[in-house]
């Protein structure tokens, strides 16, 4: 007997200030937030966004969503609105299980597959509509046990491909 299921990529994305002082979480997929993975053990699986789930995190449920089939994500909020203009460091954190590669294989890495993924893009907030472009930088812990961020790609390949493009906007109302 088989059972067969897809494998959506979870996501998390937070603001940060330059010096690297969180301020806030913008957005999270559900299942991190809820736990509710499938076939996952109790404790959920805290691989899968090791460096967003060490975080001090604010009211999470607030700013989490289903995970997305579509090719797009908009998703906004009032966050800017609250902050001084300057210059923010915007992060994103992205895993997929069952990845494996020649590297990161199933009995090294278990049903995570390659780590987590973490991207970031700086963002000016002021009076004028921006945008930027999220780039790679580094991999969350392979088991979850902490936050610490893995500077470098070394080993990860078809991680990098889940998404085409990725960008964050301000535009001020």
């Amino acid at each position: 007997m088989w059972y067969r299921y897809t494998v959506w990529p979870q996501v998390a994305v937070w603001l940060e200030k330059p010096d690297g002082t969180f301020i806030s979480t913008i957005y999270v997929t559900e299942r991190v937030v809820t736990g509710d993975y499938t076939a996952a053990p109790k404790q959920g699986r805290p691989e899968a966004l090791p460096v967003w789930s060490h975080l001090e995190n604010d009211d999470v449920d607030a700013v989490s969503s289903p995970t997305t089939v579509g090719s797009t994500v908009k998703y906004g909020n009032n966050l800017a609105e609250h902050l001084p203009a300057g210059i923010y460091v915007v992060k994103l954190e992205t895993n997929r299980s069952y990845d494996w590669n020649a590297v990161y294989t199933k009995k090294k890495s278990g049903v995570n597959g390659q780590p987590s993924v973490l991207y970031r893009a700086e963002l000016e907030i002021g009076d004028a509509r921006t945008e930027a472009v999220f780039q790679p930088f580094g991999t969350g812990s392979i088991n979850g046990g902490d936050g610490a961020t893995l500077i470098g790609l070394k080993g990860i390949d078809t991680a990098l491909e889940l998404f085409s493009d990725m960008r964050i906007s301000f535009e001020a109302y």
